[in-house]
Order: structure tokens, then sequence, then C-alpha cells
């Protein structure tokens, strides 16, 4: 489908969703940047990109992504819900380390 049409941002969209059900993350990126760069007034789009960075753990990037498509969109429960679970998990994430490295140095002394 894509060959017949690669200017379809729905065809990346489509199987950047086939690469998160297969863990396949990094290639869900892909799909999901080249859905954005595509259609960049597509709140999928962002929701694409969000999931992808959020199963590679990069938080931030994550929670920027649904917070554009909120922009597009501030009524769209399903962005409202990821971004706050990129959030919670960015902050989960940065506190880990936060003890891992008070850990680490405690020893050192």
């Amino acid at each position: 489908a894509i060959q017949s049409n690669p200017l379809d941002a729905t065809f990346y969209s489509n199987r950047s969703a086939c690469h998160m059900a297969i863990n396949d993350y990094t290639e869900a990126l892909c799909d999901a940047i080249r859905t954005r760069t595509i259609r960049v007034d597509w709140t999928k789009g962002f929701y694409r990109l969000a999931v992808a960075r959020l199963a590679l753990e990069r938080f931030d990037d994550a929670a920027e992504a649904a917070w554009g498509g909120l922009q597009l969109d501030n009524e769209n429960e399903e962005l409202k819900r990821l971004l706050q679970k990129c959030v919670k998990k960015g902050r989960k994430s940065h506190f880990e380390r936060s003890d891992t490295k008070s850990a680490v140095e405690g020893g050192e002394q």
C-alpha cells in the first residue's frame, strides 16, 4: 500500500501501530515520524509518536508529542491520558535514577 501511495500518512500510522504490536519500537518511531512529516496537523500522528517514544523510555519526548497533539485537539481524551502516563513514568524514572545515584555516591564514602 505504501508503494502505491507513499504520501498517505495513514499507511505509516498503521504500520507504526503494527510495529508497536510486535515490540519493534524503533521502527514504530520511524513510521510515526514519517506520519508527522507527511501530515503535520493530524493528532493521530502525534499519538503514534508519543506512544513509540514512551515505549523507548524517552519520556520527555513522548510527553512533548502528546502535548503537541493536544494543541490541535484539547478535548482528545486519549492524548490527555497518554500525556499523564508519560509524565508519571518520566517522574518515576527520574526518581529511580536519583535514588540509584544517591546509593552509589553514599557507598563511595
